[in-house]
């Protein structure tokens, strides 16, 4: 389910950084062909506190991100009202180029009830599994965290986790063994002597970089030379080999999981087996058990790493399980809304059947009058042929008035400046109805784009109103139709439809009833509606259409197909697309409603 790196995997698994800041390297291999989701790291101690870094590999609730959290993994074995401050850094590394590196700081005070804290949108899993970035390089990623406990300062920044390579770790774990600062070694002269004269010659040579495993068999040979060497200890070391015993064996063993800190209890228990002067000696029996206890000192410590890690695995197990069963629960509701889904699309599949018959009905009587209208038009056809040759006379005579009208047009023109000047053109002025013309263009008062209006409704039977709808960007629609917003006349819930394009050749405007699918069965009311196109420049241009109908859960819409021509909505200059905008208009007066 999780892997944990040794030692062999991962070059410097934790370490301490800086005084006050410790590293952690989790190197996760296969990272791909593992099936489950959620990970845990090794465990890792910073001042006292055991840590834990969750990974979630397809994101916390499958988010598409890697999802990466720091949490306390004791939490359960701690006193009632603890708390521990951290300021943390997380890293996924980039194995081609560290300055690429994603880095993520934060701080967080963890208490009973807030174990863990991270980031839920790490990294999208699209740039983790990129080839061309390095996240993920031969199915292996690096995810490392960096912990302080210290408030006195920021301690991590993304600086320091993208100075911390390879070359200045080395150099942190050698001074922190020697105990002084990082030091650059000097180059060896190496003098040899030459066949044919008394000289000799100088050679500079740069001292080779130890490797981690010449590094891991020095100090593991070192530590068993000290630990078996002979050495008269003083009063003063005694004293503080007891006291620093005094104060490890008032912890738990799990402190000492790290060989960096249960090397010095080792010593001190050397230290006193060997300690020996005038005034106190101890009997053979006690340093022998001395002795014993530095012996048995690392398996204890490693019992109780043991012990510990079963704990957590249950831990973890537990939060699995918990995950898992928030999913169940999630999946249980979906099911139910779908179940409800399910009810509501089998209503609408009867109301449709429904609906289906009536188009049937109404397309039979249709048929019917149209062959009735087929033998009303035989008749019509040749009465039109005698209004044809009426026509081309009206026609005739029409033309030979208004050739004779511009033929002395002119004439009585002139005639009428000589004698009256300009008093002609201020009496044309009066002969224009003072109504026919605003006096200047007035537009609609529009609402704001997406907003609509319904005028107040009058308290009086029957129910009534007004709607007006206002379309902005209507030459950009890529609908096939479009829908207003729901306005409430007389208890029903109402809107306007439309469909831009129409039949290619006129726009078509229906009224619908939006709620008719969840109306009580057998509702119907009879509705007289009146749809309108406003004339935004002159508003006695306005095309409206009025009609009548008996709205029902079979035919819930009613309307025109043909409303009028997309030609002249479009031609800017008669006024009803102004700015890319139309305002519609809908009236309505339900004179009788049955439930």
């Amino acid at each position: 389910m999780f892997k944990i790196l040794s030692a062999g995997e991962s070059k410097y698994q934790c370490m301490d950084i800086t005084e006050k800041v410790r590293k952690f390297s989790w190197r996760i291999r296969n990272f791909s062909s593992i099936s489950y989701d959620l990970r845990f790291s090794e465990i890792f101690i910073v001042d006292g506190t055991e840590w834990r870094i969750i990974v979630f590999s397809k994101g916390y609730n499958d988010n598409n991100h890697l999802s990466i959290y720091l949490y306390v993994t004791n939490s359960l074995y701690l006193p009632s009202g603890w708390s521990t401050y951290a300021h943390f850094g997380l890293a996924i590394v980039d194995q081609f180029d560290r300055r690429n590196s994603i880095t993520k700081v934060n701080r967080h005070t963890f208490m009973a009830d807030k174990i863990g804290c991270g980031f839920p949108s790490f990294l999208p899993l699209s740039e983790l599994y990129n080839p061309k970035r390095g996240f993920l390089v031969n199915d292996a990623c690096i995810v490392e965290a960096y912990v302080s406990t210290d408030r006195t300062k920021s301690w991590i920044s993304r600086e320091l986790i993208l100075k911390t390579d390879k070359t200045k770790e080395v150099e942190c774990v050698k001074a922190a063994l020697h105990n002084q600062k990082p030091t650059r070694t000097k180059p060896v002269e190496i003098t040899a002597a030459s066949s044919t004269q008394p000289s000799c010659q100088s050679v500079a040579i740069e001292p080779e970089e130890p490797t981690e495993e010449d590094m891991n068999t020095f100090f593991t040979s070192l530590e068993s030379e000290l630990l078996s060497s002979d050495i008269v200890c003083s009063r003063e070391e005694a004293k503080e080999a007891l006291a620093k015993l005094d104060e490890a064996l008032s912890m738990t063993p799990v402190k000492f999981c790290d060989p960096g800190k249960l090397f010095p209890l080792k010593q001190a228990f050397k230290i006193l087996a060997s300690f020996d002067c005038s005034s106190t000696t101890l009997p053979i029996e006690q340093r022998n058990e001395l002795l014993s206890m530095e012996e048995s000192l690392k398996e204890l410590v490693d019992r109780a790493a043991k012990v510990l890690q079963v704990k957590n695995h249950l831990t973890a197990k537990k939060s699995i399980k918990n995950h898992l069963t928030r999913k169940l629960e999630c999946n249980l509701i979906r099911y139910k809304e779908a179940e409800s889904e399910v009810k509501q699309v089998q209503q609408k599949l009867a109301a449709l059947l429904a609906e289906r018959k009536g188009i049937f009905r109404d397309s039979k009587e249709m048929k019917m009058e149209l062959e009735a209208l087929a033998k009303e038009c035989e008749e019509c056809e040749a009465k039109a042929k005698v209004a044809e040759d009426e026509e081309k006379i009206v026609e005739s005579e029409w033309g030979r008035m208004k050739h004779f009208i511009s033929s002395i047009r002119e004439d009585i023109r002139r005639e009428l400046e000589e004698q009256y000047g300009g008093e002609e053109e201020q009496e044309d002025e009066k002969l224009v109805p003072h109504n026919d013309f605003l006096d200047g263009p007035q537009p609609l008062e529009v609402a704001k784009e997406g907003a609509s209006k319904v005028d107040a409704q009058a308290v009086d039977d029957p129910p009534s109103g007004r709607f007006t709808w206002t379309i902005k960007n209507f030459s950009r629609l890529n609908t096939r139709k479009h829908y207003s917003d729901i306005f409430i006349i007389g208890g029903y819930k109402w809107r306007i439809f439309i469909f831009p394009n129409g039949n290619n050749v006129d726009l078509s405007m229906y009224l619908d009833v939006a709620d008719s699918a969840t109306l009580p069965y057998g509702w119907s009311t009879y509705t007289m509606l009146s749809l309108a196109v406003c004339n935004q420049i002159h508003k006695k241009y306005t095309i409206r259409k009025d009609s009548q109908h008996q709205f029902n859960a079979c035919e819930s819409d009613w309307g025109f197909t043909s409303f009028m021509p997309l030609a002249e909505l479009y031609d800017p200059s008669r006024g009803f697309l102004v700015n890319d905008t139309i305002v519609v208009e809908a009236e309505v007066v339900m004179c009788k409603v049955a439930d």
